[in-house]
């Protein structure tokens, strides 16, 4: 079966495995009691503590950004761009960038 990764830097990439917090220290809430959470190391301090959620939906990869400070933005293969609007999920494809403020995650489904 083909998995979600994501690639954070020199880190080795993690897999989607479910619902994933995104921050600087992220935390689950009440609605994902059994969520991951992955910490970012962003230096530029442009992620937040809890910045977004990323979960499986029928095989897809969504993306929701959480209210964020800098809020999150995708860059599709094709070179479009979309920004999120907070507390809206989008689908993310393989390929893409996700941005988190100014952290870049690559995504890929291999």
């Amino acid at each position: 079966m083909r998995a979600w990764r994501l690639e954070l830097g020199d880190s080795p990439p993690v897999v989607v495995r479910g619902a994933l917090f995104l921050g600087r220290n992220p935390s689950t809430n009440s609605e994902h009691p059994q969520a991951s959470v992955l910490a970012v190391d962003d230096p530029s301090k442009s992620v937040s503590k809890t910045h977004a959620m990323i979960e499986l939906r029928d095989g897809g990869l969504w993306l929701t950004d959480l209210h964020s400070t800098n809020g999150c933005r995708v860059l599709a293969p094709d070179g479009s761009e979309l920004m999120l609007t907070p507390g809206v999920s989008s689908p993310v494809s393989a390929g893409s960038t996700i941005e988190l403020g100014e952290y870049p995650i690559r995504v890929s489904h291999g």
